[in-house]
């Protein structure tokens, strides 16, 4: 009885830190999906990952919100095709974090107001606490370890294929959505939309913000 005792102390403490895991995860979900609203309603340009999903609503009845999570979830898809047997069970769990993402992205779009009618000064600090939401949501994300993001498992799927630093591919991927997003807007619109300094600022600074983050965290932790 004596040897169960830490045992079971030591089962109990790894269910407790999966539980608070799963908890920061769902944090970051949300952190992020308030730093894409938060960037799209400064109506300078909305996140690389968005600017498709944006464009799409535009000219739909569906919202950012469900396409955002609609063309999350086909990423995942695409990732389970090249990835077959190899693909990690628990990566599936990304599919229910896409509809959440997308979910609570319409939430705060719904409960934000309009920036866009107040100054250049007032979208400019959207913009910029946008921008650093995001980051922090990603932080929060990315340290919970328990699930990624499907834009960022498409892209370590890729360097899996290609055989290729994360980074580079992850410039490639989010310019490629980027320019997409712009040849969907000009052909539907014969104008930009979604698309803008907003969009080069989140692409820029959103990775520098998170490593500045996780630089801090380890500081910290000594």
């Amino acid at each position: 009885m004596v040897q169960e005792l830490p045992m079971s102390d030591s089962v109990e403490r790894r269910k407790l830190n999966m539980c608070l895991r799963y908890v920061l995860c769902f944090v970051g979900i949300t952190t992020m999906a308030l730093g894409v609203a938060l960037t799209t309603k400064a109506n300078l340009g909305t996140t690389p990952i968005s600017a498709l999903p944006y464009v799409a609503s535009a000219f739909t009845s569906m919202s950012i919100g469900v396409w955002t999570g609609l063309f999350n979830v086909l990423l995942v898809v695409a990732q389970v095709l090249v990835m077959g047997k190899r693909f990690p069970k628990l990566q599936y769990l990304q599919i229910p974090v896409s509809c959440l993402f997308g979910l609570f992205i319409d939430v705060w779009m719904s409960c934000l107001p309009e920036f866009a009618t107040h100054s250049v000064a007032m979208q400019i600090a959207v913009l910029c606490a946008g921008t650093v939401t995001l980051a922090f949501g990603v932080f929060l994300e990315v340290s919970a370890g328990v699930v990624v993001m499907a834009g960022e498992g498409a892209v370590k799927v890729m360097t899996i294929v290609s055989r290729r630093e994360f980074g580079p591919l992850k410039v490639v991927f989010d310019v490629t959505l980027v320019l997409t997003a712009v040849l969907l807007s000009l052909y539907m619109f014969e104008e930009l939309k979604g698309i803008g300094i907003g969009t080069i600022v989140s692409a820029a600074c959103v990775g520098l913000l998170v490593k500045m983050f996780h630089s801090a965290r380890r500081r910290v932790a000594g």
